[in-house]
């Protein structure tokens, strides 16, 4: 299939079967978009990502604090 969406028509007692499978589906992918939300707001207030740059000694370069 090479992950490929594929479209199948269910009759009633095929959505009735699966109709907890698809909810639990769209509920979880819910749930990834929150964390993954709430993970990229955690990073962009960690105050250690504020830090500039300096050069050092030598022409290498440090994070300042």
């Amino acid at each position: 299939m090479a992950a490929k969406t594929v479209c199948r028509w269910l009759s009633l007692d095929q959505r009735h079967d699966y109709q907890a499978w698809i909810d639990n589906d769209r509920r979880l992918r819910e749930l990834l978009s929150q964390l993954e939300a709430l993970g990229a707001a955690a990073l962009e207030a960690d105050p250690r990502w504020q830090r500039k740059p300096t050069a050092a000694p030598g022409g290498t370069t440090q994070t300042s604090p």
